[in-house]
């Protein structure tokens, strides 16, 4: 084998590695519950209106990451990687957005959330499933701005 395959397979071999024991770590509670907990979000201003509501809601004893992030093994660091790496990006070239908004494929993660926690009271109300996103009714689930705030 070519010195520079060896290499690349050595590389490949300590990426998969790393990624392995990220993966792992972030599946400890604990470790996921400090770094997606409402304390840990709210370090960022904008996010003030969404703490204040998430705890004046049904949902204050989860965490942030309990709706916004995948669960699955692979899913979750993935993911986790993906909006760190946007967080850090924002924080470093000031282009914070004055609203915060969901991407998309938060957009998707929350869904599969509602529809994985909440299935069988989905499956009472919706026989089955609703034909739309949870939060196309069900919006201001927990972040409701207009009674979360009065606290």
């Amino acid at each position: 084998m070519p010195k520079w395959g060896k290499r690349l397979l050595y590389t490949a071999v300590g990426l998969f590695a790393a990624f392995m024991l990220v993966a792992v770590v972030l599946q400890v509670p604990a470790v996921g519950q400090t770094i997606g907990s409402p304390d840990m979000c709210a370090t960022c201003h904008l996010m003030t209106p969404e703490v204040k509501t998430l705890q004046a809601s049904a949902h204050r004893d989860l965490s942030c990451l309990d709706c916004h992030s995948s669960h699955g093994f692979f899913e979750k660091p993935i993911d986790e990687v993906k909006s760190s790496a946007r967080h850090i990006f924002v924080t470093l070239t000031q282009t914070e957005p004055n609203v915060v908004t969901i991407t998309e494929d938060g957009r998707r993660i929350v869904e599969e959330n509602c529809q994985s926690c909440h299935a069988s009271l989905v499956r009472e109300l919706h026989g089955g499933g609703p034909a739309r996103n949870c939060t196309d009714c069900h919006r201001t689930t927990p972040h409701d701005t207009a009674t979360g705030l009065k606290n």
